[in-house]
């Protein structure tokens, strides 16, 4: 995987699908996965279906919305990332599209890893039946992106932002107090 040639967040992004899970009240039944490997940053979104518009329209609401264009995307061969509307889309966007090597997963191990973290985190969080499962999935991202990460030496929050979040526990304790890990934007 080009890793060597990350020149910022969100540069190379990868994208997975999880399910089946059980199907949510508001008939959900999949998670669209997307992951910058430059800051670990992790979007994902419940939906019904994992057909490419249901793909194309998490991609332009929920990342292009929020982060801008990639430049890249990694994807397995899955048909939702590789039809003539995700074609037509990567194309009008002007995003590379690089592809896992079949039955190889590892290639989008990041994702992969990711996915298996999600799915514990939810595990912790939902109802007996598991139809809550998207109820708890901004929450659960949340305390994802707000963890220390070793290989990042930082949490994904800070590596995108530059700045640790004010988290509810500091507004119950006032423990506002600006704490800047760096004052210079070079350093950044």
């Amino acid at each position: 995987m080009p890793v060597a040639d990350l020149t910022g967040p969100f540069s190379l992004l990868v994208v997975d699908a999880v399910g089946p899970l059980p199907e949510t009240e508001r008939g959900n039944k999949y998670i669209l996965v997307f992951v910058d490997y430059f800051t670990r940053w992790a979007e994902a979104f419940a939906v019904g279906a994992l057909d490419s518009i249901t793909f194309v329209d998490a991609m332009v609401n929920g990342v292009v919305s929020r982060h801008g264009v990639p430049s890249r995307l990694l994807s397995d061969n899955g048909r939702n990332f590789t039809s003539d509307v995700a074609k037509s889309f990567y194309q009008t966007l002007g995003i590379k599209k690089l592809f896992g090597a079949a039955y190889h997963p590892q290639t989008q191990g990041l994702v992969e890893r990711f996915n298996g973290t999600l799915i514990g985190m939810l595990r912790m969080h939902v109802d007996e039946a598991q139809t809550d499962w998207d109820v708890y999935l901004p929450r659960v991202l949340f305390a994802y992106r707000t963890a220390y990460h070793e290989a990042l030496g930082d949490t994904p929050f800070f590596m995108l932002y530059g700045r640790d979040p004010v988290l509810p526990l500091d507004v119950a304790f006032l423990n506002l107090g600006k704490k800047w890990k760096s004052n210079e934007v070079a350093q950044y």
